[in-house]
């Protein structure tokens, strides 16, 4: 299954990534591919590196990225509904 985000980027940064992705693939049609494998090669392993750090030697017992997937928490409301209501200033948030 794969999401549609967005995000905000630094504008030199975002367009040195578009030219390392052109030059390595020959096409920017690959952003979303290069986008997945940095994510899911950089944030799960460094988050599975600092979970197992929170847990005492000796009870640490490994676990595997599934078994962190599964017992994720799952927002109240999908963010797309939350920006619809803000949008529409029904969000009752004040600031």
């Amino acid at each position: 299954m794969t999401e549609k985000v967005s995000f905000y980027a630094d504008e030199k940064a975002w367009e040195r990534f578009k030219d390392q992705v052109y030059r390595s693939s020959g096409t920017t049609r690959a952003l979303s591919t290069e986008l997945n494998k940095l994510i899911e090669d950089k944030t799960l392993i460094k988050l599975e590196t600092q979970l197992k750090g929170l847990i005492p030697t000796e009870e640490k017992s490994s676990f595997t990225l599934e078994e962190i997937k599964k017992e994720r928490p799952t927002p109240p409301e999908k963010a797309e509904n939350l920006i619809r209501k803000m949008r529409s200033g029904n969000a009752g948030i004040s600031g």
